[in-house]
Parts: structure tokens; C-alpha cells; sequence
């Protein structure tokens, strides 16, 4: 399984849980927070923008996860906020800014701004992992 980590699971992992989802249906993706919180309604409608289903997502933390089922994880916030993850566990770090950070009257924008640096992100790193078939 593909984990994608992030603070809350409320916006970057839970969207680039969608989006891998979307690239590539059949592999096992899932994401989670290091606290749990709620699916921001910006990151539903980002998702809808490209035609990328969310309804699967809910907010969960560390534990709400397949943890012994996971085999990489990409972690989307800094480094140094990641808890001690199993030492078995591939890990990326990608850092990806989080959007609920950016003023209000910017928060749209940097919403749509992190969906779309995710989608690239993710097609690339789908294309060079030879083991997950992807549509394109």
C-alpha cells in the first residue's frame, strides 16, 4: 500500500490520495494525518475542478490506517514533524506546502496551486516506479 502523510489528513494527503487513486485505480493508496480533523471543503472542490473523485475520502490519523499493510509513504509535511514511522516503511519526502497556511483571500488559489503541483508530483513518481501500472 501507498500511504500519504500529512498534519491533519484534511487537505494535501487526502487530495493526493484522490489524485494517485485516480492515476492509477488499481493500486492500494490511502492516507492519514498525524492528528485527525476533517476533509476541508476546498480540497472537495479542487478535486471536483478536475473530475477526480472524492467521496471515498474521511479524516484519520496514524491509527485509522492499514499501518502493517503499507510499504512506502510520501510525507507531505516537513520532516520534523513526523512521528517515528516502522523503519520497514520506504519514505519520501516531498514537503509540499500546506494551502490552510496562505491568507484567506489566497486560500483558493493556493488550494488549486497544491492540487496541481500533488498531480504532477504524483504522475511523475508513478512513471518511475516500474511496479504500479497507470493510466494516462
Amino acid at each position: 500500500m501507498l500511504l500519504f502523510l500529512c498534519g491533519t489528513n484534511s487537505v494535501r494527503s487526502p487530495m493526493a490520495q484522490a489524485i494517485a487513486q485516480h492515476l492509477a485505480p488499481r493500486i492500494w493508496v490511502d492516507s492519514c494525518g498525524i492528528r485527525s480533523s476533517y476533509i476541508h471543503p476546498y480540497t472537495r472542490d479542487v478535486l471536483e475542478e478536475d473530475a477526480i473523485d472524492h467521496r471515498f475520502l474521511r479524516s484519520t490519523d496514524l491509527f485509522g490506517v492499514e499501518m502493517e499493510e503499507a510499504t512506502e509513504v510520501i510525507i507531505l509535511c516537513l520532516p520534523e514533524e513526523v512521528p517515528r514511522l516502522p523503519k520497514r516503511l520506504k519514505k519520501v519526502y516531498w514537503g509540499i506546502p500546506d494551502p490552510l497556511c496562505a491568507p484567506p483571500e489566497d486560500r483558493y488559489d493556493e488550494f488549486q496551486a497544491c492540487r496541481d503541483t500533488l498531480k504532477s508530483r504524483i504522475q511523475a513518481w508513478l512513471k518511475s516506479q516500474k511496479k504500479y501500472p497507470t493510466y494516462d
